[in-house]
């Protein structure tokens, strides 16, 4: 069974039974960590960017200095995104400069969303990527058809093991399998062959051929790097 794993971070990357792995570094203090790993594990693709929790604590100078790891290794960017949660007003705007920059260097972005679903859709829309990763998923089913139009990836976690999280395994359902990928942050002792075993069991196919639908899926979202 091959696997990737399309979301972890640099404190749990050690641990990683995956094939390949995208790792992020989500604060311009950890990008030079996150590249001297990369370096050293070809199966790690690092991706760099600035985390809406962490905006207003970043250096002067972060954007540069994102871009110039981005322009110096086979990297995606991320984990950038939008938060309901997160009362910083220029949230919005430094999103749509990542964006920009991924765009412009034709990269995959890894995003975080969290009640920001209607306002995502339409800046993803306006800022066209060729694919774009909506990591943890919690949106709704109905959205997904149009996420996909606008170049979405989806992936999911551990969550899916709660039962009451009635509204993310009807997403998981509505998926079109050739975008489905699965991810090991916060998954306590969870594996991401656990993962994807219990996903499978919610779709209703073989965890082997799950497991090795989303590895192709993954080679796919970063084939352009």
């Amino acid at each position: 069974m091959r696997l990737f794993d399309a979301h972890c971070h640099i404190d749990g990357v050690s641990k990683k039974e995956a094939d390949i792995a995208l790792c992020c570094a989500s604060h311009p203090k950890e990008w030079p960590l996150l590249l001297e790993i990369a370096s050293k594990n070809k199966n790690i693709v690092p991706c760099f960017g600035l985390h809406p929790f962490y905006i207003g604590k970043e250096k002067t100078d972060w954007f540069n200095e994102l871009g110039k790891n981005l322009q110096q290794s086979r990297s995606c960017i991320g984990e950038i995104g939008l938060d309901a949660n997160v009362l910083e007003g220029s949230q919005e705007i430094i999103f749509y400069k990542q964006l920009e920059l991924a765009q412009k260097l034709g990269r995959p972005a890894i995003i975080h969303c969290v009640g920001c679903f209607g306002k995502m859709l339409e800046i993803l829309s306006q800022i066209r990527l060729n694919y774009f990763l909506l990591h943890s998923y919690s949106g709704s089913a109905e959205m997904v058809s149009a996420f996909v139009k606008a170049g979405a990836y989806f992936s999911f976690g551990s969550a899916i093991y709660n039962e009451r999280r009635k509204k993310m395994r009807s997403a998981l359902a509505a998926i079109p399998s050739d975008r489905l990928l699965f991810e090991t942050e916060n998954a306590g002792n969870k594996s991401l062959a656990d993962i994807i075993s219990m996903a499978a069991k919610i779709i209703k196919m073989p965890a082997n051929k799950l497991a090795d639908i989303s590895f192709e899926n993954g080679l796919r979202f970063i084939s352009g790097l």
